[in-house]
């Protein structure tokens, strides 16, 4: 591809980009040296995947442990969460209770929060 970029000139390289996205990629890469996106501002997550996979974990090996066991557990790994904070994860992870009974059965919509 030569130095000037065209919409012609995406189409024969077999790109399907708008000149713009293009445009700000090639800005980004100059700027930047790297396309890869900045971290965002905002709260960071209490829960890294780690522990989430750990609360999984956990929950696959006893479903009936309660959120207030797998903090304890955590905090023996030195990550301190609060009860509430387990509860709201074993949600998104899933674990639901159906008649008393905690399970993975997810639906459409708690898999796309995971």
């Amino acid at each position: 591809m030569t130095n000037k970029v065209s919409p012609q000139s995406l189409k024969n390289e077999g790109l399907s980009a708008s000149l713009a996205s293009v445009t700000r990629i090639i800005k980004k890469l100059q700027i930047t040296g790297s396309v890869a996106n900045l971290p965002r501002s905002g709260r960071p997550k209490k829960l890294s995947e780690e522990a989430k996979a750990f609360i999984d974990q956990q929950m696959q090996k006893n479903d009936e442990m309660t959120s207030r066991q797998i903090q304890k557990k955590l905090e023996k790994y030195g990550i301190s969460v609060c009860s509430a904070t387990v509860r709201r994860t074993r949600k998104k992870l899933a674990w639901t209770a159906e008649d008393g009974v905690l399970s993975a059965h997810p639906s459409p919509k708690q898999i796309a929060k995971v």
